[in-house]
């Protein structure tokens, strides 16, 4: 095996104190099972209580915005309850013009993108539909076809589909 060979180099004075104690060097050791299990107490503990203020946040706002929709459903209340010449149009009750526009933008976004995705999907089927027809309908020679009873729906009459012959099958 090879030697590890590290060049003395100075250290500054400040650092081999630190590094230094009851005069003999630190070495680096890793934590025993004890001392782990402890940070890691540490930690849930620390993660658990993260948590319950990220609920009690939540829990707050959740109230809040019940708040203010009980607030809005009282107000449309009365108003559709005003004279007409007081009532207010339901547009009206919107105070964040700039979201609500926001919000529609985006939704006519995901609207166009999903309307481009489901046109090139039935483009694909389209052409699938034009291959098999092509290749099932038109080369017969009699397409199949089928004559359904008028009284009686179970009676049905088939005839047999014949494929134009090629040159070789002749």
């Amino acid at each position: 095996p090879e030697k590890l060979v590290v060049e003395d180099a100075p250290i500054p004075e400040e650092l081999e104190e630190e590094l230094q104690v009851d005069g003999v060097f630190q070495v680096w050791e890793p934590a025993t099972q004890d001392e782990a299990a402890h940070d890691v107490d540490e930690m849930t503990a620390e993660e658990a209580e993260a948590n319950t203020r990220q609920e009690a946040l939540r829990k707050t706002l959740l109230l809040e915005v019940e708040s203010v929709r009980k607030k809005l459903a009282d107000l449309v209340e009365a108003n559709s309850h005003c004279p007409e010449i007081e009532r207010l149009q339901r547009s009206e009750f919107c105070i964040d013009v700039e979201e609500r526009e926001r919000i529609a933008a985006k939704t006519m976004e995901r609207c166009n993108a999903l309307r481009s995705q489901i046109q090139s999907e039935n483009l694909a089927r389209e052409l699938i539909r034009e291959r098999l027809v092509a290749e099932f309908w038109e080369t017969m020679q009699i397409p199949g076809s089928s004559i359904f009873g008028m009284q009686n729906p179970n009676l049905t009459v088939s005839n047999y589909p014949m494929r134009v012959k090629s040159g070789a099958e002749n």
